[in-house]
Parts: structure tokens; C-alpha cells; sequence
């Protein structure tokens, strides 16, 4: 039969909404236009079918027995025979018959069958009768089209593949644009898809697949911005597509941040009206979005009601589970407790089913039952240390059960690469986001976290490091997590990086401005920088938000900071003893839960009272206090804690022996050994210089534990004193025991180029990145070939990447492409080949361009910054040309990204002083002060200028007050004293 242009659009929407398992949706394209057409007739009894609906589809089917769709009606009827709940087995039979009976069937009527074998998911069955009819009708756009789907379905990918959707295309049926779609999404090119979306869109803007399909290439190439576009340019053609609201709700989840809720419910309304009846996909968007949210109790409490409709529908092992997870993200003991007894009596391999048991008694505070179920789960199921929750469970019975912190990290590392594996090679999207499972991020974030120190070190923390690592793949992939931004600026925050802190607390406040915690967070880094002004207003701006925090320990505390550092020191001790007085919260028994931080805060706040007491020559009361802090945590974790906290009181306080002899009482064993260990080495380091001491404390953590990490710390430590054949030898253990660590090849990289073993450190460099491809050691390797002045070689290392890829649409690739560029450029300027560095650098601002359009995430900042960098280094080489025109035109361009970038503003501002422009340069010096007040190089440009222009009393003002500050700099002292004169 002949189809129209309407006709085939029909059916290509339909087929694409069976694809994505949209049902609902597709039945309600087969009940408007072209609804009385056979072929239509058939679709709708296929989504009937899929939507558990069988006695409506027989009924629709029987009259298609007989025609040109009666081969593909009869294998819909034997499915929807096969779903009765009573299957008719004389009916069943006669189908069979039928269908044996077939021969030498029209096209038409294999292409029916072919379509319904398809959604069957029967593909193999489907295979034989599409490549016949395709042999024999080359130029059918249907058949070719569908050839394609089953191809890609079982998963090959061919050139054959793309040839049958471009067919398709050229035959005007639009579902080869799809088609091909896909199989540049799965070639993860972006850029490619998304040319392809802007054709599929021109050819018919309302066909609103292509405006999905539109968003995904946009998601695919990480561009959040453009995705969110392409999702609002749908509104003109349909207001209430399900597929459209599930993808902005993940915006609102993975990148916005905000607006959550709205988009829940919006999703919400549009399910209800198209798709309430369709279980498996009600199932499906909450397993993605639980996965995605991060333990956002919006989202979860959202995830639950869906599943307990789809469970309400059809009882399926695989919603229990989900139901099971969200539980356990809900910290929900009696649900999971119910749905692992539910889970009992089903059939499942799934290893969240596996521990279920395991989980629910660790939730219970149940430890050695967990730990026996465990022990059997383990012996039972060989296969189970395939997945990350395994290790997750792993981890955490030991960090309860042997109090064993290396142990713990060792279980924690399993997890955190088993997981990671199974998403690297994943194209970006919602299944890559899905597969990511930030919630079980979370979870796993919250158990490193109870290591975590109480107060910022200068030393590197392995607990902080592991930490901050996932946090940031987590903000990379999906910038909209704010709880992300606030553990990630907790974490620098104890690492003593106050201004990455405060960097991450904005990131997080703009994603969700009524996060308390934040604000409190920033108070602290304010009475660390001495700002107590400002701690104080953000502590009353964390109180307009939630004047709950009134009453938390962690608020007693910052605020009698405050009035400490303000010397109101009675104040901060009454603060303290009522901060002692408020109602302790009943420990949780859940093993998994996240801690709340009120026993460490209470610590904090008894040694804080301590300090505060003994100010006031209040002795008594300080031992009564001291003691009893002693013996409140006798015995328990927070014994170590007391340690250490109060060993940092010892500190401030000038007494460096008083806190070694603390910490020297923990002994290996115990919870916090490796802790106090570190500190103990900060402090020889730090306060006594002592780098034997330094090293021996490292030394002592290795007895304790020889892990790959401990080898990698002491490593470290051997570099921090600058002993790199020592650290060689560490690291060396190290690799040994985790050969996939690249931060560990890096260094021991770097400590050969300290011994000065350089043909060492180039074959080392060479070997692995050879063997692992990465491109980090790329670089290394080539800036160590420059160093060396091996330029021929460093080049080729250079180009090869560059010539291998040279459009590359992955931020990973696009960030090293721009480095090997700049090193390019360095190497060419340094060989006299100026106009061959300006095209690299060119290049390189070009890709970072590409990186800029991609999101609006976090890293902007940083990408314009590096924009800016290479634009001075374009006007630098202009310098060296004697270009004043350009060299002012890429500086001021440079400024446009990074306008604050001082380096960049007195940099145009001599540019301008050369050429005698007076004016632009004191402008420009202006703005310099405007940001740094006490910058002298600016301060000199100005009185130099007000000397030129005869101004000698404002000269003198500026070269005295440089004087004021470097007494003994001659050309000061005579600038001012010829001008005195």
C-alpha cells in the first residue's frame, strides 16, 4: 500500500514512543490521526499489549487475521495470548498453526511481523525477515528503517547500519534521523548528532522526537544550557510530553539545582495524564531519578511514589529493590526491614536482594548479625564482589566491627574503582547519570566523612582526599547536587584551603540559598581568616534561613568564637555552658545513616570551654570540665577525638611538647591512630622543624598498615623534605600494590626528575603512557623533553593526539588538547617560529571556547580564566614583536574574561605607559588599586606619572608611602628625595 507523508510521520512517532517505552503515549498517536488504518490498528494493539493490557488488544487484532498486516497480527495475538491470565491453549495452538502455515508472504506482511517480533524484543526472530524484504526493496524507507533498529538492537553497530537510516531519510520517513541519531550517540559524537537534530528539525519542527533527540545531543556533548533550550523549544509543539518533563526534571536534579519540586510535579501531572497505567516506566524514571538525586529527600519521597504505584500494578523483584534503596536513603529501617522479607520469597540475582539482609541488620545496629549474614552471603555468592555495594557493605562493617581504619579505606578504594568501572566507557546522558548512582555517591561520601578531622590540618588527609575525589567527578557530571558543593567546601575547609571553601559554599548557596549548614560553614572561615564581623552576619543570615541551628551545638560554638576572638571572653564561656546544657539527640543504632556531627561539635565545645575557663584563671572549673569530657568518652570513638582537639588547644596555646605527649598515647589499633599520627608529624614539621621526627611518624603509620596508601603517604612525606630517592622508593612499593593509581606514576615521575634521573623519568613517562594512554603523562612528558631540549621529539609527542583528533568534543580531551597546545606554542615561540605559536594558541583559545558553551557549571570560571592566560600569552608574543596595536587588543580581550586578573591590568597599563598614553594607563592603574589598594606596582606607575606631569606633592605621597614600606629600596628613596629637592 501506498503510505502518505502523515501516515509515515504517524508511525514513526509511534514506534518511537514504543521504543523509549512510552506506551501510553503511543496509544494515545494511534487514536488520532490515521487511527483507522490497518497498520495504526496494528501499533495500537502492540501497545496494548505492552501496557498490559491483552483482552483489548485480542479484540483489535482478530479482525486483522485476514489482510496485508495478518502475519504480524498473528504474532501480537500469540503475545497477547501468551499474557492472559488464563491462557487459551486451544486458541494458542490455532495461532501457531497460522503462523506455521505462512508461505512466500507478501513484504508487507513479513514487514507486520518483522514489527511486531521487534517489540517483542524478539530482534533475532525479526532479523531474517527484514534482511529478505530489504534485499528484495531496497529503496522502502519502512523496512530499511526498522533493519536498522534490530541491528542496533543487537547490538552491532555496522557501516550497513547507518547505510539502512540514510535510506530512510531519503525516503522522508522520519525515523531514520532517529535512527541515525543513535548510532552517533553510541560513537559518543556529539557534534555530529547534534548537525544531524538541527537537519532532522528544519526537515519537520513539529515531528517531536527530534526535539528529544535534540536535547540528548546537547546533554551528550555535556552542554546543560542548550539541553534545557532544546527542551523549551518543545513547548511550541506539545506542553505536556512525559519523555520532556522526565528530561527537565533531570535538569532541574543534575544542573539546575533548583526548582526541583516544580519540576517533580509538572513530571507528575503529565505521567497522569499519559501514562498512569504504564508500570515498567513509572519503575524506570524512578530508578533513574533516585540514582541521580543524591539522597535529595524531594526526589526520593517522589521516586517512592512511583514505584508504589508500578508495584501496585505488577509486582516485580526489580521494583521491590528500588523500593528497598530508597528506604535505605531515607534512613526508613521498618520499610527496608519489610522489603527484604519481601524480597525473600522472589526470585532475583540482584545484589542489593543478595545483602539485603545484611543492610537491614546493619540499619538495625544489628553488627554481628550483619556480619554473619555477610560471611554466608559472600561463600554463597562467589560473583557478589563484582558489584560496589558489596565493598560498600564490606567497609562498613569493618570500620565498626574492627575499628580499623586502613581497613576501611582499603574496602572503600574496591568500591570506588569497581563502580567507577562501570561507567567510563558509558556516552553522557540519563543512562550514564543513572549508572553513576550519586545516591549510592552519597552514601558512600557520608561513611569517609565520620574520618573526616574536627578542625583544619595542614598536612594532607587521606580521608579528605578520597573524599574530595568523588566529590568532584560528582560536581563535573552533575552540577546541580548543592549537598555536593557543601561536603566538597566542609572537606577544603579542613584542609586548610579557605578560599576553595568559600568558592564552593557560593556554588552551593546558588543552587539552594536555604542550606544553613553553608552559612555556618562560612562562619567559620571568616573567624579563620580573623573577619569576625563577618563570621557573625553569616551566622545571622544562616538563622533568617532556618532559626533552628539556634539551637544546635555547632551555632554555640562559632558564636562564642566570635565573642573569643572579639576578647569578650565571659560571654564565649557562658555561650559554651549553655551550648553544653541543649538536649542531646538519642544516638541512632543505623550503621548506615549519616552521623550528625553533635558528638564531635560537643568536643569541640568542652575543649573550647576548657581554653575559654582557663583565660579567666578559672582552674577548678576548667579540670572539673576537662575531667569531665574524659570520662564522657571513655572507651568510645570520640576518645581519640578529645585527643586531638585538645592537642590543638595545646598548640594555639604555644605548648608543642603538651600536644606530642597527647598524641603519642594513641596506639596503633585504635580509630584514630592514623590521625594522630599525622598530626604528630604536622606538628614536628610545622612547629619544631624536626624532619627525622617528620618522617618517623610516616614510618610508624606503615608498620601499623603497609597499604598502598600508607606507601604513598610516606612518599609524600619524604618529598615534603625534599628526600625524593627515599620517596621513589615508597611510591615504587605503592604502584606495586594499586598499578591503576596514575596520581602515584605522576609522582614518582616527579621524584625522578628531582634525582635528576631524566632518562629515567622520560622512559617511565613513555612506558606509561603508552600502556594506559593517559594524557597526563602525555604532557609530563613532553614538558620534560622540552626541558631537556629534546624539541623534535616533544613535538611529535605533542602532535600525535592533535592529529589523531582534531575536533574532540569530550571536556577531558578538549582541557588536554589545550595543554598540549600551550606547550606547543612555548616550544615553536622558543624556536623563533612566532606566527606558528600565535595559530596553536589560537587553536587552544578556540577549544576552550568549545569547553565554555558546554554547561554552566562550576568549572566556567576557571575555563575563562584559562581563556585569559592564553590571550596574554598571544599579547606577549606580540611584545616581543614591538605590536603595541595588538598586544593592547589581546590584553583588553583577556580582561573581558577575567576582569579582576590584576597581572592582566598593569600589564595593558605599561603597555599603555610605553606608547605615552597617559590617561588609559593611570585608568587602568586605578582599577588595579581599586581591587588591591596596596599594590606597588601600580602605586609607582601613578607617581610616576604625576612626576611626569610636574604633580610633585601627590608624587611624593606615593613614594613615600613605598618608602614607608621598603625602607632600604634605593630607586624609592631617590625618586623621593630628588622630588623633596
Amino acid at each position: 500500500m501506498d503510505y502518505s507523508d502523515n501516515l509515515l510521520k504517524t508511525i514513526a512517532s509511534v514506534h518511537f514512543y514504543l521504543r523509549e517505552g512510552h506506551y501510553g503515549t503511543a496509544l494515545k498517536i494511534c487514536g488520532s490521526t490515521e487511527a483507522g488504518t490497518p497498520h495504526i490498528q496494528l501499533l495500537k494493539a502492540i501497545a496494548l499489549n505492552l501496557n498490559g493490557r491483552p483482552a483489548e488488544a485480542m479484540r483489535l487484532l482478530e479482525p486483522l487475521r485476514s489482510g496485508d498486516y495478518a502475519f504480524g497480527a498473528l504474532h501480537a495475538l500469540k503475545q497477547a495470548h501468551n499474557m492472559a491470565e488464563t491462557p487459551d491453549r486451544q486458541s494458542l495452538l490455532e495461532i501457531e498453526s497460522a503462523i506455521s502455515s505462512i508461505r512466500d508472504a507478501p513484504a508487507i506482511a513479513q514487514y507486520s511481523a518483522a514489527e511486531a517480533l521487534f517489540f517483542m524484543k524478539e530482534y533475532a526472530k525479526a532479523k531474517p525477515f527484514l534482511e529478505k524484504i530489504v534485499k528484495e526493496n531496497p529503496d522502502n524507507a519502512l523496512f530499511a528503517c526498522l533493519s536498522g533498529w534490530t541491528e542496533i538492537s543487537l547490538g552491532r553497530d555496522q557501516k550497513s547500519t547507518v547505510e539502512m537510516f540514510d535510506r530512510a531519510i531519503a525516503g522522508r520517513y522520519l525515523d531514520g534521523y532517529v535512527g541515525k541519531m543513535a548510532v552517533l550517540a553510541a560513537r559518543q559524537l556529539a557534534n555530529e548528532m547534534k548537525a544531524l537534530a538541527k537537519d532532522a528539525l528544519a526537515a519537520s519542527f513539529g515531528h517531536m522526537p527530534f526535539h528529544v533527540e535534540s536535547a540528548r545531543a546537547c546533554l551528550l556533548a555535556k552542554e546543560w544550557n542548550n539541553t534545557l533550550q532544546a527542551l523549551q523549544n518543545s513547548n511550541i509543539v506539545e506542553s505536556d510530553n512525559v519523555l520532556i518533563q522526565f528530561l527537565l526534571a533531570v535538569h532541574s536534579i543534575c544542573s539546575a539545582g533548583t526548582k526541583i519540586e516544580s519540576s517533580l510535579n509538572e513530571l507528575q501531572t503529565a505521567i497522569d495524564a499519559a501514562e498512569a497505567d504504564n508500570h515498567a516506566l513509572l519503575a524506570n524514571m524512578a530508578n533513574a531519578l533516585y540514582r541521580m538525586g543524591a539522597r535529595n529527600r524531594t526526589v526520593l519521597a517522589f521516586s517512592r511514589e512511583l514505584l508504589a504505584r508500578a508495584n501496585k500494578r505488577s509486582r516485580r523483584p526489580a521494583y521491590v529493590v528500588d523500593e528497598l534503596r530508597v528506604a535505605i536513603s531515607l534512613d526508613d529501617v521498618r520499610e527496608v526491614t519489610a522489603k527484604v522479607k519481601e524480597l525473600m520469597s522472589m526470585d532475583t540475582d540482584d545484589p542489593y536482594a543478595a545483602l539485603g539482609v545484611t543492610l537491614s541488620n546493619l540499619m538495625a545496629g544489628k553488627l554481628d548479625d550483619a556480619s554473619a549474614q555477610f560471611t554466608f552471603m559472600k561463600e554463597a555468592n562467589p560473583n557478589i564482589s563484582n558489584f560496589a555495594i558489596y565493598h560498600f557493605a564490606s567497609a562498613v562493617i569493618t570500620k565498626y566491627k574492627d575499628n580499623s581504619y586502613e581497613k576501611f579505606m582499603s574496602m572503600v578504594n574496591d568500591a570506588i574503582i569497581v563502580h567507577f568501572d562501570k561507567v567510563q566507557t558509558m556516552p553522557f546522558g540519563v543512562e550514564y547519570l543513572r549508572a553513576l548512582d550519586s545516591d549510592f555517591l552519597m552514601g558512600l561520601i557520608y561513611q569517609i566523612m565520620d574520618y573526616a578531622p574536627l578542625v583544619p590540618m595542614k598536612s594532607p588527609n587521606d580521608t579528605l582526599k578520597t573524599a574530595e575525589r568523588i566529590l568532584n567527578i560528582l560536581i563535573e557530571q552533575s552540577p546541580g547536587i548543592s549537598q555536593a558543593y557543601y561536603i566538597l567546601a566542609r572537606c577544603l575547609f579542613l584542609h586548610s584551603e579557605w578560599d576553595a571553601a568559600d568558592r564552593m559554599i557560593d556554588q552551593c548557596l546558588q543552587r539552594n540559598e536555604t542550606v544553613a549548614d553553608a552559612y555556618l560553614l562560612r562562619a567559620e572561615i571568616k573567624l579563620m581568616k580573623g573577619q569576625v564581623a563577618d563570621a557573625d552576619n553569616c551566622l545571622n543570615t544562616g538563622l533568617s534561613f532556618n532559626f533552628a541551628i539556634r539551637e544546635s551545638s555547632i551555632f554555640h560554638l562559632i558564636k562564642a568564637k566570635v565573642h573569643k576572638q572579639k576578647n569578650e571572653i565571659e560571654k564565649a564561656a557562658d555561650l559554651l555552658k549553655a551550648g553544653l546544657k541543649l538536649p542531646q539527640k538519642e544516638r541512632s543504632t543505623n550503621l548506615l545513616a549519616r552521623k550528625e556531627g553533635g558528638d564531635g561539635q560537643r568536643i569541640s565545645i568542652q575543649l573550647e570551654l576548657i581554653d575559654c575557663l582557663q583565660s579567666l584563671k578559672q582552674m577548678h572549673e576548667a579540670e572539673r570540665v576537662m575531667e569531665e569530657a574524659v570520662q564522657q568518652w571513655k572507651g568510645k570513638p570520640e576518645e581519640e577525638q578529645l585527643l586531638l582537639m585538645n592537642a590543638q588547644i595545646h598548640i594555639a596555646k604555644g605548648d608543642v611538647d603538651g600536644a606530642l605527649a597527647l598524641l603519642s598515647t594513641v596506639q596503633p589499633g585504635q580509630p584514630n591512630y592514623h590521625s594522630a599520627r599525622m598530626k604528630m608529624a604536622e606538628i614536628y614539621l610545622e612547629e619544631k622543624q624536626d624532619k627525622t621526627m617528620f618522617t618517623l611518624c610516616y614510618r610508624e603509620l606503615l608498620k601499623s598498615a603497609p597499604t598502598s596508601a600508607t606507601y604513598a603517604l610516606l612518599g609524600d612525606a619524604y618529598m615534603s623534605v625534599q628526600e625524593p630517592e627515599k620517596a621513589i622508593e615508597a611510591y615504587e612499593m605503592a604502584l606495586k600494590m594499586s598499578s591503576k593509581d596514575m596520581a602515584l606514576t605522576e609522582k614518582i615521575g616527579e621524584a625522578y626528575v628531582l634525582c635528576h634521573l631524566y632518562s629515567k623519568a622520560v622512559n617511565f613517562y613513555e612506558s606509561v603512557m603508552n600502556s594506559t594512554k593517559d594524557k597526563r603523562m602525555r604532557l609530563k612528558l613532553a614538558d620534560l623533553l622540552h626541558q631537556l631540549g629534546n624539541t623534535e621529539k616533544c613535538m611529535r609527542i605533542l602532535r600525535q593526539p592533535l592529529d589523531e583528533e582534531p575536533d574532540p568534543i569530550d571536556p577531558a580531551t578538549i582541557s588536554a588538547h589545550v595543554q598540549y597546545l600551550k606547550l606547543l606554542a612555548e616550544v615553536q615561540f622558543e624556536g623563533g617560529k612566532h606566527t606558528e605559536a600565535l595559530n596553536d594558541l589560537s587553536a587552544a583559545k578556540n577549544l576552550q571556547m568549545k569547553l565554555l558553551a558546554k554547561n554552566d557549571s562550576v568549572a566556567n570560571q576557571q575555563i575563562k580564566k584559562e581563556i585569559s592566560k592564553i590571550l596574554c600569552s598571544q599579547a606577549e608574543i606580540y611584545s616581543n614583536a614591538h605590536d603595541h596595536k595588538m598586544v593592547i587588543e589581546r590584553y583588553k580581550e583577556a580582561l573581558t574574561y577575567f576582569e579582576t586578573d590584576i597581572k592582566t591590568i598593569l600589564a595593558l597599563a605599561n603597555r599603555y605607559l610605553t606608547i605615552n598614553k597617559l590617561v588609559e594607563c593611570k585608568q587602568l592603574c586605578e582599577m588595579a588599586l581599586s581591587i588591591d589598594k596596596n599594590n606597588d606596582e601600580a602605586t609607582l606607575m601613578v607617581a610616576d606619572m604625576l612626576y611626569t606631569n610636574n604633580d610633585t606633592d601627590k608624587a611624593i605621597v606615593h613614594f613615600a608611602q613605598l618608602l614607608e614600606k621598603y625602607p632600604s629600596e634605593f630607586f624609592y628613596a631617590v625618586s623621593n628625595n630628588s622630588l623633596q629637592k
